[in-house]
């Protein structure tokens, strides 16, 4: 298993996630936590967080948790559903494993703004390489 450290150091290599500002707040295996401000940057024509900004979160947030003990693992598969407009200035994932076998690993990821939930994500990612014993 890798340490909150080591993940950290594999994923500033991650420079959409780092010019996001999206941080790992934690992480252990099967599960990550990521928090992003809201900027202007993030915003869409109608001043709401942008739905690929909300999506990068999530994606992101499973690949901390889907890599927490794994050598590689990569999404192969995703889906989300915006439930309403963000309504804070900082947005929060939440990766939790569904489920997994030797290649597969299945997610889900609840992004909130700190009043509810915005978006859930399904993402099914394929292990390149095979967990570490």
């Amino acid at each position: 298993m890798k340490t909150l450290e080591e993940i950290e150091g594999f994923f500033k290599k991650d420079k959409f996630a780092q010019n996001c500002n999206i941080k790992i707040v934690r992480a252990t295996d099967g599960e990550a936590e990521c928090v992003m401000p809201i900027t202007d940057e993030h915003k869409n024509a109608v001043g709401g967080v942008q739905g690929g900004a909300i999506f990068t979160l999530a994606d992101y947030t499973f690949a901390i948790a889907a890599n927490f003990n794994c050598d590689a693992c990569v999404s192969v598969s995703a889906s989300i559903s915006y439930i309403r407009v963000a309504k804070t200035d900082t947005l929060t994932a939440v990766a939790t494993r569904l489920g997994e076998s030797k290649h597969v690993a299945f997610y889900e990821v609840k992004v909130s703004d700190g009043l509810g939930n915005i978006a859930i994500a399904k993402i099914d990612g394929y292990k390149i390489q095979a967990k570490k014993q």
